[in-house]
């Protein structure tokens, strides 16, 4: 059944996955690209490394602004309006090789470039949960991976001074902004609050992931910013050149996948730990190639490696977080991890470019395994000494001796219902598209129950405890498209009948016999009144 329920959420977000290699093709283009024609230019390592961090710079603006933007604007209409302006600065990039240009129109395209991966991020990690949330995303990664790893392979097939290279960004951009328009993925809830979550607030919720965040931004950020003069100094040009960049991405695609299966099964921060070592080990082997170089073959398995655990990090602390916060937050909450992963990322090249200015440009993995070092230190630390809080009932613990039976869903409706604890990827999409009130909410529900593995009595108490203002609408339209199932319908919602909410019984019974004969509403009154008169029945007998 997980397989199942994962493919039903894979066929639902697929357009989103698809998008999102046009944006990491064009960001691993810009990254590998500009370096190489400023170094070319004659700039030197820290100035490259300082002009190259005002990307950063821009992430960091997109957190705070971002979401605002798409709130404003919706997700869609703010994909295409950022899409195009990163479309006219690539068009800038191959004309201007000035250095305070350039870091304009990096801050530029920073901001412009994490707001589309803001909409995209936010969207995946609400229409997820617990149980799929590591394998979705890290196909996610996946996808990123597949698009950065084709960009070193432009850069083998023309030359650097070809316009053609920054044509190819236009190219990425629209055919994403085409695949994004015609999504009919429904846009998730957003938050009334736009402004992103507080730092405190997300160390709160997990300080595992705000770390592993930092960590991320300091590592990925040298790595695509600054890895190219590092493949300059050991003299790798053309297919070498494309092999060991590739080999970088494609470490990253290859890693995702497995790292996702077992995020979704053992500790997140054991995991991670884990891959802070085999990181380390691979960084240490890179610099032993400084030394006593290894065959092209090897050094580029090296990087293979390398890439992966690299990769690995970002995804992992989005996890770690999402895992404990309100999917109505994901907006703020994706906007906070990109102004924590934005910081490190201005800092880190500048720090390393100084380094690597003043002892050579093997420095960069003498500074990437220290922060592996530290990251994992920080991790097994938090796992052995520092246990997470588990999360406390949304109500008092009861004591009861009533043997109710519970219906098909196991849910207990005198709990706080939330969207966000919906087990099934397929009922929490639906219900996520129902809060926002469709102009035809029966083709959703159509679509949802013969789409899926779905029974019409495992949505109706969902549908009730959901939207319980719309509960008669909504079942109303439930027994229309299978009327046969009426009687079950109505046994399905026995838990919220005996709560004797005298409003939402009302709303029910109107939903329940629409469309209904005489005898078929004859029958409903009759099994709701049976259901209180048990009840009332167990009371006074446990009284008694």
């Amino acid at each position: 059944m997980l397989r199942k329920l994962t493919n039903t959420t894979l066929y639902r977000v697929q357009p989103l996955l698809l998008t999102v290699f046009g944006i990491a093709a064009t960001q691993y283009l810009f990254f590998l690209l500009l370096p190489l024609q400023l170094k070319a230019a004659g700039h030197k390592t820290d100035s490259i490394g300082l002009v190259m961090s005002f990307y950063a710079f821009g992430a960091i603006v997109a957190g705070v602004f971002g979401a605002k933007v798409i709130a404003k604007v919706g997700h869609i209409r703010s994909f295409s309006l950022m899409s195009a302006i990163v479309v006219t600065l690539s068009a800038m990039h191959s004309f201007y090789d000035n250095l305070i240009l350039t870091g304009v129109l990096r801050a530029v395209a920073g901001f412009t470039l994490i707001t589309n991966f803001i909409t995209l991020e936010s969207w995946l990690n609400a229409i997820t949960d617990k149980s799929n949330r590591g394998k979705i995303f890290s196909i996610y990664q996946i996808c990123v991976s597949i698009g950065g790893m084709s960009a070193p392979f432009f850069l083998n097939s023309f030359d650097l001074t070809d316009p053609r290279l920054f044509a190819m960004v236009g190219v990425f951009l629209s055919i994403s902004i085409i695949i994004m328009s015609l999504t009919r993925l429904p846009m998730p809830t957003i938050s009334d609050k736009t402004d992103p979550m507080s730092i405190k607030d997300m160390w709160r919720a997990s300080q595992s992931g705000t770390v592993a965040c930092f960590a991320a931004g300091l590592i990925t950020s040298v790595a695509v910013t600054l890895i190219t003069i590092y493949t300059k100094d050991r003299d790798l040009t053309g297919l070498p050149l494309s092999l060991v960049l590739s080999s970088l991405v494609i470490g990253g695609l290859i890693a995702q996948y497995p790292v996702g299966w077992f995020a979704d099964r053992f500790d997140k921060r054991t995991v991670t730990s884990a891959i802070m070592i085999i990181g380390t080990i691979s960084n240490l082997l890179i610099i032993y190639d400084h030394f006593h170089p290894f065959p092209l073959f090897t050094l580029a398995m090296i990087f293979l490696v390398a890439g992966g655990s690299a990769a690995a990090i970002f995804p992992l602390s989005v996890t770690q977080v999402f895992d404990n916060i309100d999917p109505s937050d994901a907006v703020r909450a994706t906007s906070t991890l990109q102004i924590t992963v934005g910081t490190a990322a201005f800092l880190s090249p500048i720090l390393c470019g100084i380094l690597m200015e003043h002892y050579g440009s093997i420095t960069l993995f003498y500074y990437t395994a220290m922060i592996h070092v530290l990251l994992m230190v920080f991790l097994m630390g938090r796992r052995i000494f520092a246990k997470d809080a588990a999360q406390e009932s949304t109500v008092p613990y009861q004591v009861t001796t009533d043997q109710i039976t519970l219906c098909r869903t196991g849910l207990d409706p005198r709990v706080e219902y939330r969207i966000s604890d919906v087990g099934d990827p397929t009922i929490k999409l639906l219900l996520e598209a129902l809060a926002q009130e469709p102009h035809d909410p029966t083709i959703l529900m159509k679509s949802a129950l013969d789409g899926s593995h779905l029974h019409p009595t495992d949505i109706a108490v969902h549908l009730v405890l959901a939207l319980p203002k719309h509960s008669d609408a909504l079942i109303g339209i439930l027994v229309s498209l299978y009327p046969e199932l009426r009687m079950e319908i109505t046994q399905s919602l026995y838990e919220i009948i005996i709560l004797r909410k005298h409003r939402i019984n009302a709303l029910v019974q109107e939903g329940l016999c629409e469309g209904a004969t005489q005898e078929e509403r004859e029958q409903v009154h009759d099994m709701i009144q049976d259901a209180l008169r048990q009840v009332e029945e167990e009371e006074q007998a446990a009284a008694a």
